[in-house]
């Protein structure tokens, strides 16, 4: 009687079980809904320019000196659009692990602004989405955006005149790599070099095209180099027959 009872349960089992367990699942097609509201997701970086007080080291005894001086630069900002009521956000900075989680509660009509924390530090964001209803909470689509950070060197005389196209002279980094002041004028430096050797070598390089089109064009440059000659030579023999007369 006792197996008998035992079998009974375990054919109910097989038969309800997986009825249960597909009922305690996100279906294909609310995944798909959501696959769908997700990649309509897009996230963007913009800037404004402020200003900031920074030391000033400047220093003169005979002159009255501000301590701190206005220093105009760039704040960056990370902005999300179109997130769905159906669907929820966590946005975690890779710099420090800090993260903000969004629902459509939180966004304005799914829109969402917030600033980056340091001007002078490149930061990485990824974004994840995740279904916000019923049994559909997983992991939907994973973003990442850069945000870049203000180059302090960009002040520099340098940077505003012949190492203006140099990657440490651009106003917006995206590099997560820091250098000092000694390190950056060194890597100028280097820079200015190769360019002089850059130019000196597509000088050679353009006197060396030019000849070679002369040689290839020979038949063209050479009849009307020689019809040239000829005039001249005609009117320089008139001149002197003139003077004669």
């Amino acid at each position: 009687m006792k197996i008998l009872k035992g079998l009974t349960i375990l054919l109910i089992s097989l038969i309800f079980t997986p009825g249960i367990i597909n009922a305690q699942t996100c279906s294909n097609e609310d995944r798909n809904r959501l696959n769908r509201l997700a990649n309509n997701i897009r996230a963007e970086v913009s800037f404004y320019t402020g200003i900031i007080q920074v030391p000033n080291y400047f220093t003169d005894e005979e002159i009255i000196i501000e301590p701190y001086i206005n220093r105009e630069i760039d704040f960056f900002s990370i902005e999300i659009f179109n997130l769905s009521p159906e669907l929820r956000m966590e946005v975690i900075n890779n710099n420090d692990n800090e993260a903000k989680n969004f629902a459509y509660n939180d966004t304005s009509n799914g829109n969402v602004t917030f600033q980056t924390p340091d001007p002078f530090k490149t930061t990485r964001y990824t974004i994840n989405v995740f279904g916000n209803e019923g049994l559909c909470q997983d992991l939907i689509r994973t973003m990442e955006i850069i945000a870049p950070r203000f180059n302090a060197f960009i002040e520099y005389p340098v940077c505003q005149n012949e190492g203006r196209d140099f990657l440490w002279c651009q106003r917006h980094l995206t590099t997560e790599r820091e250098i000092d002041v000694l390190e950056f004028f060194d890597r100028v430096d280097k820079y200015l070099e190769e360019q002089e050797d850059v130019e000196e070598i597509e000088e050679k390089t353009s006197i060396l095209s030019f000849l070679l089109d002369l040689l290839r064009y020979w038949y063209i440059f050479v009849p009307i180099l020689l019809v040239i000659s000829g005039i001249i030579v005609i009117i320089v023999i008139q001149r002197r027959r003139s003077r004669l007369v």
